[in-house]
């Protein structure tokens, strides 16, 4: 199986904490121009993902196992949140979403989205960077997410820090993503346009 990659790309090393893992998670992901993902996670447990259009393959080298997910929601790999903040658009209608208002406060904008059963997602930009999402459960907070500390280049940006929190019955749960040494390329590395997984490994579908 190959999954094809292409155009201008952000590169960075990521790392991932959250308040039920014991362990932080720790790797590299790469993001394009069209929305496309690569990460690859070192520790504790060596995983690939690759996510392009709405196909996920999650792939394990040391064990030879991978799996392929159709019809996958980005939105549901938690990092992957990155894709709205590194966005020129703030368009949730792809995911299901249907676009319900938008109110304006001078270079503050607030554009509300509903899905059916998944309550409503505010999204809060400042001067065209997402700075918030909150997400509400018959009109109560039921979580958000932050992104800050932006880094910006080659016409992209990227937030360099999301902090996300969500309100359950038995507390917060929260988790924090961090990128470091980010770089902004031309393109991804010819290694990654063309990932191969071997002969040897079964891919199962979901």
């Amino acid at each position: 199986m190959i999954i094809f990659m292409f155009s201008a790309a952000v590169f960075a090393n990521i790392s991932i904490s959250n308040s039920v893992q014991k362990d932080t998670i720790s790797g590299i992901i790469y993001i394009d121009q069209e929305n496309h993902i690569y990460i690859e996670v070192k520790y504790p447990v060596h995983q690939i993902f690759t996510f392009r259009g709405d196909t996920l393959l999650l792939y394990y080298p040391d064990d030879k196992k991978a799996f392929l997910f159709s019809e996958f929601n980005p939105m549901e790999l938690p990092v992957s949140r990155v894709l709205l903040g590194s966005g020129k658009e703030f368009d949730l209608s792809t995911y299901g979403f249907r676009f319900l208002k938008k109110k304006s406060n001078g270079d503050t904008t607030l554009s509300y989205w509903r899905k059916e059963k998944g309550g409503t997602v505010v999204l809060k930009n400042l001067k065209g960077k997402l700075i918030e999402i909150i997400i509400l459960h018959d009109g109560k907070e039921a979580g958000k997410t932050t992104y800050s500390d932006y880094k910006e280049g080659k016409g992209l940006h990227l937030p360099s820090r999301i902090h996300s929190q969500i309100n359950t019955k038995n507390g917060i749960l929260t988790e924090e993503v961090t990128f470091t040494d980010v770089r902004f390329l031309d393109a991804f590395p010819d290694s990654l346009k063309h990932i191969k997984i071997p002969k040897d490994v079964e891919v199962k579908g979901w």
